[in-house]
């Protein structure tokens, strides 16, 4: 192994030309070799989220996942138990802001869902809007043994109810696979969730809970979120 004298600055054995040699010699007979397999959540720069209640880690995923370069940062818009839980306080809060993280708190979970556009209300409150977007999702805690892990990205259907109506079951739909306000619970309140991730695209190294084979990453697929946190990527 050599490096060129530019390379670095070092204190250890030099030779012909002033390289470097790190082995203490050009040629040499090493005491042991390891070669260490690299999960990819050291390789994470910590990048804090202002606000968050999640931990450094958690954070560097969410970045890593949504694909946030060093000019952009997640900002918080919406906190349930901050600023109120009905779906009122949520449509004020989410104003015309795209691209959504929603962030989901339930004892020991934490899981998220990604929408590149934004929550567009229908004119008619007794109605609600079906439109296309890009949708993500993503654990963060609880259900995997190598960590945060990404799974079922596609061009999906977004479902938002009129004010005084559910859209087939809750307030806000993302995806097919995560409901907000669902009715089954209180479809008033944000963090009543329905919830699920469709067995044949679960990761093999899930160890969360599931409901006939599906994994639902609330510990059930019906819940009372703990917190509901929505981000922008701004």
């Amino acid at each position: 192994m050599r490096m060129n004298n530019e390379t670095f600055t070092t204190c250890g054995v030099r030779v012909k030309h002033y390289r470097a040699v790190f082995g203490g010699s050009k040629y040499f007979m090493a005491d042991e070799v390891e070669v260490i397999h690299v999960d990819g959540r050291s390789l994470l720069s910590l990048k804090v989220i202002e606000g968050a209640t999640f931990d450094p880690l958690q954070s560097a995923a969410l970045y890593r996942f949504i694909g946030a370069t060093t000019g952009n940062t997640l900002k918080l818009i919406y906190r349930a138990s901050r600023d109120g839980p009905l779906y009122g306080d949520f449509l004020r809060c989410a104003g015309d802001t795209k691209n959504l993280v929603f962030v989901i708190r339930k004892d020991k979970y934490v899981f998220s869902a990604f929408i590149s556009d934004g929550i567009w209300p229908p004119d008619d409150p007794t109605g609600y809007n079906d439109y296309w977007c890009d949708v993500w999702y993503f654990s963060q805690a609880g259900h995997f043994t190598k960590g945060p892990t990404k799974m079922g990205e596609g061009w999906l259907p977004v479902q938002v109810a009129g004010r005084e109506r559910t859209a087939d079951g809750a307030k806000v739909r993302l995806g097919g696979w995560l409901w907000l306000g669902y009715e089954g619970g209180a479809a008033s309140d944000m963090r009543s969730c329905c919830h699920w991730i469709p067995s044949r695209v679960v990761p093999e190294d899930y160890v969360g809970v599931r409901d006939h084979g599906n994994a639902v990453f609330g510990g059930s697929e019906a819940f009372m979120a703990d917190e509901m946190d929505v981000f922008t990527v701004a």
